[in-house]
């Protein structure tokens, strides 16, 4: 079998024998296979804040805001991965050489941006470079923190989330598309928002931090973000 950090693959036998001190023994034989842990490839990069979304594979955001920043990665993530970033038209917060990045957009009225990321699982190489691109814009943007896509719903402390503000601010938009999502990955709820009836009742999920995913079919706009639900 191969031993090295990069590769744990192939199959090996392993024996075993015992004696007692006299004359009974015995031994056994196993025949063992392992397989090599797939290499960390990120395939791009998800955006999290309620100051961003998409308009087809280009970034919109507003300037001087904080985004959260994650490799998309199909492979299970390792306590050897190591990750580096490499930013244009934002700061670096906090998080360089890991899987969540914090950054601050330009404080320009308008910028363009690029984000990119690599990763080396195992001191076993880096991967290539993934990139998106972005703009930021104030034009875009309703002020007072609030970013393009999504104003951000209120927590009335009962159990619901109102998008009352974000309909007022969109007058062409009719539908927000709301899916709540556990911070391991497991699947809460998946619901929607009108704009006759734009408060969604989440009783049922317990209090905490969660991840929306918020999709807005009219402007094709959507974000990820993360959410606390209090009562």
């Amino acid at each position: 079998m191969r031993s090295d950090n990069c590769s744990y693959a192939g199959t090996g036998v392993i024996s075993v024998s015992y004696t007692n001190g006299g004359s009974t023994s015995c031994s056994d034989t196993k025949t063992v296979s392992v397989q090599g842990a797939p290499t960390a490839k990120p395939t791009g990069i998800e955006v999290w804040g309620f100051d961003w979304s998409m308009n087809g594979t280009m970034g919109q955001t507003c300037p001087n805001t904080t985004l959260e920043l994650h490799p998309i990665d199909t492979n299970p993530d390792y306590p050897t991965t190591a990750y580096q970033w490499s930013i244009t038209g934002a700061t670096i917060l906090a998080g360089q050489n890991t899987g969540s990045l914090l950054i601050r957009t330009s404080s320009a009225s308008r910028s363009n941006q690029v984000y990119a990321v690599r990763a080396n699982k195992n001191h076993c190489g880096w991967s290539g470079w993934r990139h998106l691109s972005a703009t930021s814009s104030s034009a875009n943007c309703f002020g007072g923190g609030v970013g393009i896509g999504f104003l951000r719903p209120s927590n009335t402390g009962s159990g619901t989330l109102d998008f009352t503000d974000y309909f007022y601010q969109m007058p062409a938009s009719e539908v927000v598309e709301v899916e709540v999502i556990s911070l391991t990955g497991r699947q809460l709820y998946v619901g929607r928002s009108t704009r006759h009836s734009p408060e969604i009742g989440i009783q049922q999920l317990p209090a905490g931090w969660v991840f929306l995913r918020l999709y807005d079919p009219i402007g094709d706009n959507y974000a990820t973000v993360r959410h606390q639900i209090v009562y």
